[in-house]
């Protein structure tokens, strides 16, 4: 027995919700909207007339986005469809507290490091998770905040001149720019390891037959 065919879809019909196109899943979204310099110059100028909320919210979603690139980086990961998933809900890479650990364990950021981005995690945990109006100046955001430790990268700070900032949302912005720095030492901390592990292992089999006596 044969099916009947399916008549055509009226002009004035919508489709099948099956065969509509599916959305971009969050990791889609983030590959098929790489950020590009005049994306980031946009960022900058919404941050500039944003409330503390929003700067908060935008500069770690830009953070978040930087570390999963650094550490797809140094796992050598470039398939899309690996990173997708490693992203993706219950994936390894899927939770920026657990990204940030990742770091510290591999050796790649410092205690100090590690402590600033999750200072920067938690403050964007207390924005996002209330409705109360809350600033950089609040008590438990701006305790947060002056924990903040610049160390050598102090200079930061002396470059944001923009706008008439308060010392706590200068903190915050200063923090974003010192977490830069941190990605950028860990890619340089993994290729100096990776170095030291070949140069090691080059010493262990030059001496293996140095130590041969000739027969």
């Amino acid at each position: 027995m044969h099916m009947a065919k399916r008549p055509p879809k009226p002009d004035d019909r919508d489709a099948n919700p099956r065969f509509r196109k599916r959305k971009l899943s969050k990791t889609q979204l983030r590959r098929a909207h790489r950020r590009t310099s005049d994306d980031q110059n946009k960022l900058f100028d919404e941050i500039e007339e944003s409330s503390d909320r929003n700067t908060c919210v935008i500069l770690t979603a830009m953070l978040e986005t930087d570390i999963f690139h650094t550490l797809f980086y140094l796992l050598d990961v470039s398939d899309s469809d690996l990173q997708e998933s490693l992203l993706d809900r219950d994936g390894a890479l899927s939770s920026l507290y657990g990204n940030i650990n990742l770091l510290y364990a591999m050796g790649l950021i410092t205690k100090e490091e590690c402590e600033t981005l999750h200072i920067i995690r938690r403050v964007r945990n207390h924005f996002a998770h209330t409705d109360m109006p809350l600033n950089f100046n609040s008590e438990v955001i701006g305790e947060e905040i002056r924990r903040i430790q610049f160390g050598t990268d102090g200079h930061i700070l002396s470059e944001i001149t923009y706008g008439d900032v308060t010392d706590e949302r200068k903190l915050f912005i200063g923090a974003f720019l010192l977490s830069l720095h941190i990605l950028v030492r860990a890619k340089n901390r993994h290729e100096q390891k990776f170095k030291d592990m070949i140069e090691t292992a080059d010493k262990r089999v030059l001496n293996r037959f140095a130590s041969r006596k000739p027969s």
